[in-house]
């Protein structure tokens, strides 16, 4: 069964049986691109407001907070409300906030995000059961489902050679949020491939291979087209190096090259 197959049969059902049953259902966190393959199935647009409706069925895209990557489609029976149920999802009703912390701070090491996920991949959790991972100095937040927070606070209590310890909150009890470095960057054009050359300080060939062998995505999706125009607020990832938003263009010079502005994950 190819991927536009699977989606479209996982979203269907998950929708009929919230209106047949009159109760919410949900997937599991879907990446970014997953969730644009998903709504593709059923011929929907990503939307930046994360609101859709299929056959008369409301549902939306939560991943705990606001600027979350990782989200689950909620899809609600008649009688729910999308602002009600994401507010009770938010107050922690079926996604839960781990909240871990050196056990000892003054023996913690710096931690990482391939750490904690090699924490939780070494339970044989998977990917889909947890979301977006989130650091505030010392402090890691991790969203993941209801039905598997109990079990990952009590078995991880070391990340790496740290020690740790872990606490159950709501995800409106997060105040962590992604770090962004802002750039300016010069451009000729907004072209992906005159993007991304400035970002990753490559050639315009270079930043063109990497495109045409399928490694840059644009909002989640396949961007195999190095002329392809990007808009503002878009967000950009390169497999091995990385991600960003482009902003968009804040000025022209006076020898009409373009001033861009990008947020860089850090």
């Amino acid at each position: 069964m190819d991927d536009i197959a699977f989606w479209k049969g996982r979203m269907t059902e998950l929708a009929m049986r919230a209106k047949s049953r009159h109760v919410a259902t949900h997937t599991n966190f879907l990446s970014v691109s997953e969730q644009n393959e998903a709504l593709k199935s059923l011929h929907i647009p990503f939307s930046q407001n994360q609101s859709y409706v299929f056959n008369g069925i409301h549902f939306f895209a939560e991943g705990g907070y606001d600027e979350a990557d990782r989200r689950c489609f909620y899809f609600l029976p008649e009688e729910e409300t999308e602002d009600d149920y994401k507010e009770r999802v938010r107050h922690g009703e079926g996604i839960k906030c781990l909240h871990f912390y050196p056990k000892a701070k003054r023996f913690a090491e710096p931690l990482t995000h391939r750490d904690v996920l090699g924490s939780l991949m070494s339970l044989g959790i998977e990917r889909e059961e947890f979301g977006d991972i989130l650091f505030d100095e010392n402090d890691i937040y991790v969203m993941v489902t209801e039905e598997i927070a109990s079990e990952v606070l009590d078995h991880v209590t070391s990340i790496r050679h740290t020690f740790v310890l872990g606490e159950n909150i709501s995800p409106e009890e997060c105040k962590a949020r992604p770090k962004f470095i802002e750039e300016e960057i010069y451009i000729a054009s907004p072209r992906i491939d005159a993007i991304l050359a400035e970002v990753y300080s490559l050639s315009r060939e270079e930043a063109q291979q990497y495109i045409k062998e399928g490694h840059v995505f644009l909002n989640g999706e396949d961007c195999l087209s190095p002329s392809k125009e990007i808009q503002p607020n878009a967000r950009i990832s390169v497999q091995g190096k990385g991600k960003f938003y482009f902003v968009g263009v804040a000025k022209t010079t006076r020898k009409g090259r373009l001033v861009a502005k990008i947020k860089r994950f850090s």
